[in-house]
């Protein structure tokens, strides 16, 4: 396979250029190693707040493709630092011959796209998560008083959990929680005049 860039240096340039781009490699795998841990975390967090995202959002896709794209490079950048390790030994070079071209291009273009991508996410998506996070808020309201429906079991206890820790109340405001029935219909007396007068008060039938 014919060099990547056949250029003949001498001995001292040669050096430095070695120097110089393990020290570029190590930069890319660090990078990508922080992209890595990052986007992990984002990962972990919407996989906490799931149940208040709207099963039509799409903002997971953006710290996937940052995961993907710091797996790549943090992979591109350890290539890249043993390459130049191994540069500067006669010895050790040769194997890295064969190697170093697709390892450049694969790394480049794959870890290029991915970055792109992302970046044209990060442009996109954020709006999706508002969007999200506004129509799984909304479900979650609904959804609050069926302590005994299979699927929304944990409705309350995460809603709940979500207002302690960020010190919120509904979707938009405490307001929220007049427009939707909040108990459970096991504890309303059909028989008690004042739940039959409230539930007939409103055009859904509900216990508001």
């Amino acid at each position: 396979m014919a060099p990547v860039l056949p250029v003949v240096l001498p001995l001292q340039p040669r050096i430095r250029l070695a120097q110089a781009l393990w020290l570029l490699s190590w930069l890319l795998a660090l990078a990508g190693g922080l992209t890595l841990l990052c986007s992990g975390h984002l990962l972990a967090q919407l996989w906490h707040l799931g149940t208040f995202l709207a099963p039509s959002c799409s903002f997971p896709a953006l710290p996937q493709t940052a995961l993907a794209a710091g797996a790549v490079a943090l992979g591109t950048g350890l290539g890249g630092a043993g390459a130049s390790r191994a540069s500067l030994d006669a010895a050790r070079y040769p194997p890295w011959r064969g190697v170093l071209s697709p390892l450049l291009a694969v790394g480049t273009a794959a870890g290029g796209g991915l970055l792109a991508l992302a970046l044209g996410l990060t442009l996109i998506l954020p709006v999706s998560l508002h969007q999200g996070l506004e129509e799984g808020l909304e479900a979650a309201l609904v959804h609050y008083k069926d302590t005994e429906v299979p699927g929304h079991c944990q409705a309350k206890r995460l809603m709940d959990e979500l207002q302690l820790r960020y010190h919120c109340c509904g979707r938009h405001g405490y307001k929220d929680w007049f427009g939707v029935q909040w108990v459970s219909n096991r504890y309303l007396d059909p028989s008690d005049q004042d739940v039959v007068d409230r539930i007939q008060s409103n055009v859904e039938g509900l216990y508001l």
